[in-house]
């Protein structure tokens, strides 16, 4: 019955009038101009079939196949190796940064805002050692910040100072610690920040200061997912001051 197609009846009439009447329909054989390529310049494909039409258009032929395959594959394949080199290169920066273990003798102890539950810890320490005189810290006003924002708020201490970034920002925070070395005639300061941020703050500071700049890492608690949120930040951060410098020449 491949070869024919009956005409529907009502009441045992077809529609052509006559009873039992088949007209009979032969298949019909048509040429498609243009196909993907691979599937060669014309496909003869039987009429009364409709699937064939489909699986003409629509399935490539085994070589296009292994050429999409193989291009998939290289894709992968660079993208994988993309990523890994770009691994590597945020575990040195912001994993193993290069900090100053043993810091000397300076003019200040500057302990940057955020993540402050780590960070001034650092900062008092180096005070008792006496590596500084004066010890600053950036006020915030924002939960991560709590504990120097409190100091700053109720301390008395003459050799504890303040000053707050706008905008919030270690941008800003270079700009403002700029300011207070040429005052003050800071020509060595000691910066305290979580060794993830060591990088970009070193960055900001020494676009904008001419003060000599020691960077002290505080150890942050992250867990593996956080600390590739931080590659990732950080990453972009350390463009950006590149790419944008946070002073265009230094001050004072």
């Amino acid at each position: 019955m491949d070869r024919h197609i009956i005409l529907a009846r009502r009441g045992g009439i077809s529609q052509t009038g006559v009873p039992g009447r088949v007209l009979e329909a032969r298949p019909v054989s048509v040429v498609l101009p243009s196909l993907p390529p691979g599937n060669g310049s014309a496909v003869r494909v039987n009429a009364c079939r409709p699937a064939a039409l489909l699986y003409a258009y629509t399935v490539p032929s085994s070589l296009s196949r292994r050429r999409f395959l193989r291009t998939a594959a290289g894709c992968a394949a660079a993208a994988v190796s993309v990523l890994l080199v770009w691994l590597l290169v945020a575990v040195n920066l912001f994993y193993y940064p290069q900090a100053t273990r043993e810091p000397s003798k300076a003019d200040a102890v500057v302990v940057l805002a955020g993540a402050a539950a780590e960070r001034l810890p650092v900062g008092r320490e180096l005070m008792k050692q006496e590596s500084a005189p004066v010890l600053v810290l950036s006020t915030t006003d924002t939960p991560g910040n709590t504990n120097m924002d409190i100091v700053c708020k109720y301390s008395r201490d003459p050799a504890i100072r303040c000053f707050e970034p706008s905008p919030l920002s270690t941008r800003a925070e270079a700009r403002a610690i700029a300011r207070l070395a040429a005052d003050n005639g800071w020509e060595n300061i000691i910066v305290v920040t979580s060794k993830y941020h060591l990088v970009r703050a070193r960055a900001n500071i020494e676009q904008c200061s001419n003060a000599h700049v020691q960077m002290v890492a505080a150890e942050p608690d992250l867990g593996p997912a956080q600390w590739a949120g931080r590659f990732v930040e950080e990453t972009g951060g350390v463009l950006a001051a590149f790419l944008r410098p946070a002073c265009s020449s230094p001050i004072g």
